[in-house]
């Protein structure tokens, strides 16, 4: 099953060329909680016309994506990406900014 992925996202970590980007994020799953679900996430930013712009690790972005569950690991494939904040060695910076969201994520399902 796929389903629509929205949601501001720490980058853990970033590796890809000129053709693509990838690796792994962090996202709040709960307003009221302070859990963290890692994503695994690939795009593509060979194409001009692409929405997905290179980023570092340690940033903050909004992902919109296609997401999949398979085998207990989440992966998005990206179709979008804002660029918020670019973070180095502050987790209490992002947890300041995780917790100063609403509605942090939301998945629809089709």
């Amino acid at each position: 099953m796929s389903s629509l992925f929205v949601a501001f996202c720490f980058a853990k970590t970033v590796t890809g060329n000129d053709n693509y980007i990838t690796g792994t994020a962090l996202y709040q799953i709960n307003d009221n909680t302070d859990e963290f679900r890692e994503i695994t996430f690939k795009g593509f930013t060979k194409n001009p016309d692409s929405l997905v712009i290179p980023f570092e690790k340690n940033s903050i972005i909004l992902i919109v994506g296609h997401y999949v569950y398979k085998e207990n690991v989440e992966y998005i494939y990206i179709n979008f990406i804002i660029f918020i904040k670019n973070i180095i060695n502050s987790t209490h910076t992002l947890l300041f900014f995780l917790d100063h969201c609403d509605s942090i994520c939301f998945c629809i399902l089709f």
